[in-house]
């Protein structure tokens, strides 16, 4: 595809980050296709909670030790979940995910997350106006909970590392809970509310809207497998069923971007990390904000035609099935926190996967040895959040522009 006027660029999957970059480049004058073996926005973007977390900074090894984290991966209840046929797989993995639990690696992580998700709202914001979506935008509020009075000093410790980090909360008490959502149970301790949290109302809309406009203006989108990308000279050969030239690729394939990557000579710790959510039927039952629950790392969340529960971090892999009492323990822990879901019916079940490193952070980069192959994957539990300020740091990168942040922390050579 090289000769054309515009210069060619493959956009290599088509989750929220593939359609954002795949937008960006576009409107920064490249002429785009985006690359998908499945229809757009049906992967793990589909799944999450609309939430544009730019209050999640903390990695996934925070807090762990080998102990505790050897406890949660067996237990039948625990947020963080390791199939007993996955732990060969992954024991290489494991090592180097505690290894992340130090101190110094933690902080670091902490750093480079913020920095993305601080610059994120605003991305979002520049990238709705361009497509007239604004309506996709709202600013519901967000309410951390925590049941047993016990954990006070851990909302106390969550609330420094906010403000230090230049993230606004402050610490409320259960009747200032109930106060803010009466739907929310009475047993309930005491709670972090973060009064600037954003949420879109329904991402794989949001995804279809973003697509629709890439269309429209021209983009290309074929439902093909890539199962192979090479350097042909001075161009890229991307392999589907044919061979197809063009100028430039991007990889943003999510957990599946590793296979990619290993054609390429380029091994990096990508695995696939399997969330779960349960969408109940709204009823009578009025949401005001997004919730969570500190102790059983779960998000509530208020879309526009559902209420839907996200959560578990299952090192499940690619190929295994849905755990079925993964979706019976969201359910139990949810309606432990909201009672009238214990009566309501649920509307759909999924699980989708997340692609993680093992410090949680997303590879925004160029191959090194190949610079006209960008890499963008990895984002974890934040590739809605990330997405559109990933895509303002590619289209940066591709032009050779100074990036809105420094991208050394997301390298993909780091490991």
């Amino acid at each position: 595809m090289s000769g054309h006027n515009k210069q060619t660029v493959a956009v290599v999957g088509a989750g929220v980050v593939g359609i954002c970059s795949a937008l960006e480049l576009q409107r920064a004058g490249y002429q785009v296709t985006l690359f998908d073996k499945t229809p757009p926005g049906e992967g793990a973007s589909y799944g999450n909670a609309g939430f544009l977390a730019r209050q999640l900074i903390s990695p996934l090894a925070e807090n762990m030790s080998v102990f505790s984290a050897i406890k949660m991966w067996i237990s039948p209840n625990s947020p963080l979940c390791l199939p007993p046929s996955q732990l060969i797989n992954l024991a290489t993995w494991l090592v180097r995910f505690m290894q992340q639990a130090s101190k110094k690696n933690i902080e670091s992580s902490k750093r480079a997350i913020n920095a993305l998700n601080e610059l994120s709202v605003e991305s979002w914001k520049r990238l709705l106006t361009d497509i007239d979506g604004l309506h996709f935008l709202h600013k519901p509020g967000y309410i951390l909970l925590w049941k047993s009075k016990n954990k006070m000093q851990d909302a106390k410790n969550e609330l420094d590392m906010m403000q230090h980090h230049g993230i606004k909360c402050k610490l409320i008490n259960s009747e200032k809970i109930k106060k803010l959502e009466p739907e929310l149970d009475e047993n309930l301790s005491h709670a972090l509310y973060f009064e600037d949290a954003y949420q879109v109302s329904d991402p794989y809309k949001l995804c279809q809207a973003i697509f629709s406009k890439f269309i429209e203006r021209g983009g290309v989108f074929a439902q093909q497998e890539v199962v192979s990308i090479k350097q042909q000279d001075d161009t890229i050969c991307l392999t589907t069923s044919k061979k197809m030239l063009f100028d430039k690729v991007v990889i943003c394939a999510g957990a599946w971007s590793k296979k990619l990557l290993n054609h390429l000579g380029l091994s990096v710790p990508l695995v696939a990390e399997r969330g779960y959510h349960v969408d109940f039927q709204k009823n009578n039952l009025n949401l005001k904000h997004l919730i969570a629950s500190a102790e059983n790392r779960f998000f509530i969340s208020p879309l526009e035609s559902s209420i839907r529960v996200v959560g578990i971090s299952e090192l499940g892999g690619l190929k295994l099935g849905a755990i079925k009492k993964r979706f019976k323990l969201l359910k139990n822990q949810s309606a432990g926190i909201i009672p009238k879901l214990r009566s309501s019916k649920h509307k759909s079940l999924w699980m989708g996967h997340r692609p993680t490193l093992p410090d949680s952070l997303p590879v925004i980069d160029c191959h090194p040895n190949h610079p006209n192959i960008m890499l963008a994957f990895g984002h974890q539990h934040l590739g809605l959040t990330q997405g559109a300020v990933t895509a303002e740091i590619l289209v940066q990168m591709m032009k050779n522009e100074k990036t809105s942040i420094d991208t050394k922390p997301y390298s993909a050579t780091r490991f």
